[in-house]
């Protein structure tokens, strides 16, 4: 593969719950399945935006159809790190997969905060370096900052 072609391509990483999804699929399926995630190195946009599903707003996501409309890979690309964040894999059937990957979002928004504080991520505001997060206590978990409008 020539070197410009590989340094397009993106890393599939997976969250646990969607490796466990990956893992219950059938063989058959399992290998259509990595063929799309193969396709998604590749072309990180091949699937359809999501919007609103099920109640919850998934447009952060993307959902990849595979298997004849089936199935569905469920993901979010994140384009600082050149990486495909796969929350679900599963059924589309009577909007199952959606359902699953909204129960899983507090999960899923969780390990992207970890991530930002295992990278070492800060954002600058007005020249000033500010963590996305604050802690309550030296050792306490952390809480995302309330918007508050300044007077």
């Amino acid at each position: 593969m020539p070197p410009s072609e590989s340094a397009t391509l993106y890393s599939v990483r997976f969250t646990a719950s969607a490796a466990d999804d990956f893992s219950d699929l059938d063989g058959s399926v399992k290998k259509v399945a990595l063929n799309q995630l193969e396709k998604l190195e590749r072309h990180p946009r091949a699937g359809q935006q999501l919007a609103n599903k099920v109640g919850c707003d998934l447009s952060a996501f993307r959902s990849l159809h595979f298997r004849d409309n089936r199935y569905r890979i469920v993901y979010r690309v994140e384009e600082n790190t050149r990486q495909i964040l796969v929350i679900g894999i599963g059924k589309r059937e009577s909007s199952e997969i959606y359902r699953m990957c909204a129960t899983r979002l507090s999960d899923v928004y969780l390990e992207m905060a970890e991530s930002v504080f295992r990278n070492g991520l800060v954002l600058k505001v007005s020249g000033k370096t500010q963590l996305p997060f604050k802690t309550d206590a030296p050792d306490g978990p952390a809480q995302p900052e309330a918007d508050e409008k300044k007077s």
